[in-house]
């Protein structure tokens, strides 16, 4: 094997490497972004997803019965109005609404949640 079939053997080998640090380069701008407070929204009302998901009312609908209630979409207060979790939706459809690695995402957001914080807080007695 000459020089030339090694550094191509090399370059093959390399490709689909290359190609996976890309997307997680992109991926960690976009969680940059968040942190900075730029970029869309993460929580949005249904005329905001579907124009940030590029479906229709009726396809997103389709969409959210499969979807788990409380950490892709749930309903907001007395209006009923149902809120999309963009991050976590996007997250699926990248990875698959059942996959392992999208499980995890979303038992890390849940946890995250104010109203799943455990308080360390004391109460003084009376």
């Amino acid at each position: 094997m000459n020089e030339q079939d090694i550094q191509h053997a090399v370059e093959l080998a390399l490709s689909p490497l290359l190609h996976h640090m890309e997307a997680l380069r992109c991926q960690v701008t976009e969680l940059e972004q968040r942190l900075a407070g730029e970029g869309e929204p993460e929580i949005v009302l249904q005329a905001e997803a579907c124009k940030a998901l590029q479906m229709s009312d009726r396809t997103l609908q389709r969409h959210r019965q499969h979807w788990l209630e409380g950490v892709h979409w749930w309903r907001e207060g007395i209006s009923d109005r149902p809120l999309y979790n963009l991050p976590l939706i996007r997250d699926g459809q990248r990875q698959g609404f059942d996959s392992p690695a999208h499980l995890r995402v979303c038992e890390v957001w849940a946890k995250q949640q104010p109203s799943n914080q455990i308080s360390h807080h004391k109460k003084k007695g009376r």
